[in-house]
């Protein structure tokens, strides 16, 4: 279907701040890939044909709205085309900066979710996340002798200077991190992913790679927060996590698990979308059972002992007694099978 668009429409949009625009230029879907020139599979050549705006467009009219027309182009393709592409042609990343006298007029950046060709924290081992959620400094000792490397997720760094730590990157939107405190971090430790459709906490994971992640901060506080974490768990299978909680942990259940539970401790289990799977040592067997958030769930199971956990596919929360983390870690580093990349 053919569609109209405006730089004043498409600019509001994006909350773009205009000060040297005021043409209005509407231009069809259909022309896109012709103006853009084979971009769709360059798409680094976006950002080159704004080289050279600053100097051109002032004082020449006809080359202002040349420069006015391919940014709007580039905000319909940003906006409108590129989550229409193809996955293997879809950048990870498109990022544009348009300046004219100084004044940057554009500047925003598109990050493809769940994408991380370049990790920012690659370990071998353990990483701790610290958010800014309820959380201790005897919770944050404790995830660090299990998981050393620490990363501080935006205003989870008010935690970490605290503790008197460093960490070793700063990951978020840094709407939340004290301006002081980011002050105090050197700045290539500073990595700002400014997208708003995810929560930091999704910004953190997916640009950390690590056998197992400790998340400190996550939990407690606003539901809303703890919500969204629990969904990040799920989008992002493929890397386990462990979120602290008061006294409880939960993790994403991976394929397959033995835990070293006790019998008596509560073994809960809660699907986030419809999910089966088998159990070995619960007093109430899951096998045969489809769990689905609308209909039926499986908290306050017990065990009997070992737990032995499968499932079919991605999807069913595990919470357990926050004593079994130390364990539970060392089962998901030691080889524990994993949900395959989604992407």
């Amino acid at each position: 279907m053919t569609r109209d668009f405006a730089l004043g429409d498409a600019g509001e949009h994006l909350c773009i701040r205009l000060r040297w625009f005021r043409t209005k230029i509407p231009i069809i879907r259909s022309e896109v890939p012709k103006i853009l020139c084979n971009c769709f599979h360059r798409p680094e050549r976006i950002v080159e044909t704004f080289k050279g705006a600053r100097k051109g467009a002032i004082g020449d009219s006809k080359n202002l709205v040349v420069i006015d027309h391919r940014m709007l182009v580039l905000c319909v393709f940003v906006t409108d085309c590129l989550p229409r592409l193809p996955s293997p042609k879809r950048p990870k990343t498109v990022q544009a900066v348009v300046s004219f006298c100084g004044v940057i007029v554009v500047c925003f950046q598109t990050e493809q979710r769940g994408a991380m060709s370049n990790p920012i924290v690659h370990s071998s081992g353990p990483v701790t996340l610290v958010g800014g959620g309820q959380a201790t400094s005897q919770d944050l000792a404790e995830a660090l002798t299990i998981a050393p490397q620490l990363v501080a997720v935006d205003g989870g760094l008010q935690l970490v200077e605290a503790a008197g730590l460093l960490p070793e990157a700063v990951i978020g939107d840094m709407d939340s991190a004290p301006p002081e405190a980011l002050a105090r971090i050197p700045t290539e430790r500073q990595h700002r992913v400014s997208e708003q459709q995810t929560i930091d906490f999704d910004k953190a994971l997916r640009h950390v790679s690590a056998p197992v992640v400790l998340g400190v901060g996550f939990c407690g506080g606003r539901i809303d927060h703890q919500l969204a974490a629990f969904h990040t768990l799920l989008v992002h299978a493929d890397r386990p996590c462990i979120l602290l909680a008061d006294k409880e942990i939960i993790l994403l259940s991976p394929p397959g698990i033995t835990l070293g539970t006790s019998a008596g401790d509560i073994v809960s289990l809660f699907p986030l979308q419809p999910v089966r799977g088998r159990s070995l040592g619960l007093e109430w067997p899951i096998d045969g059972l489809v769990f689905d958030p609308a209909s039926f769930v499986g908290t306050s199971n017990r065990a009997l002992g070992p737990v032995t956990l499968s499932m079919e596919t991605a999807g069913m929360l595990l919470i357990l007694p926050r004593r079994h983390l130390a364990q539970v870690a060392d089962v998901l580093v030691s080889g524990a099978p994993r949900w395959p990349s989604a992407r």
